[in-house]
């Protein structure tokens, strides 16, 4: 019951925050996203067919993300997981059909950038059925 109230909880939060301006994040070829440069600690992911809420006290797993002007790479209990370029791209969002950035990485599938606010990062991959997932700001950044 606990879980099922805090995966509403998030719902209506990253829904909130899709809904919202966007922070700081220009794109196009210029490469503004300096608001995204850096490591991003993994939070939760919420959603899926039969809508699971994934954290890392439920997975076992420390998973994050760490962004540069050009590189990006995935980390999953502090090994190296994935990693590639990735461009920014301004998508339609199905969600709620507006232009938002789009995190384009060259290893596969992207993620769009629902919001940015302050240290939180909520994005989603972009299927009617898909995930949310939601990174703080790592304290650390990533070696």
């Amino acid at each position: 019951m606990y879980f099922r109230k805090l995966g509403i909880v998030a719902t209506l939060v990253l829904i909130t925050a899709a809904c919202s301006k966007q922070a700081i994040i220009k794109t196009s070829n210029d490469k503004e996203q300096t608001g995204l440069i850096g490591s991003w600690q993994w939070v939760q992911s919420d959603g899926g067919l039969s809508y699971h809420v994934l954290t890392p006290a439920s997975t076992g797993k420390q998973m994050a993300l760490k962004l540069t002007d050009s590189t990006y790479a995935f980390y999953t209990n502090n090994a190296l997981t994935a990693q590639g370029t990735y461009q920014m791209e301004t998508r339609t969002c199905i969600h709620n059909h507006t232009q938002k950035p789009f995190l384009n990485f060259s290893t596969g599938n992207g993620f769009m950038i629902e919001a940015q606010r302050h240290d939180s990062l909520f994005l989603s991959d972009e299927n009617y059925d898909g995930m949310g997932i939601i990174y703080v700001r790592a304290a650390n950044e990533i070696k």
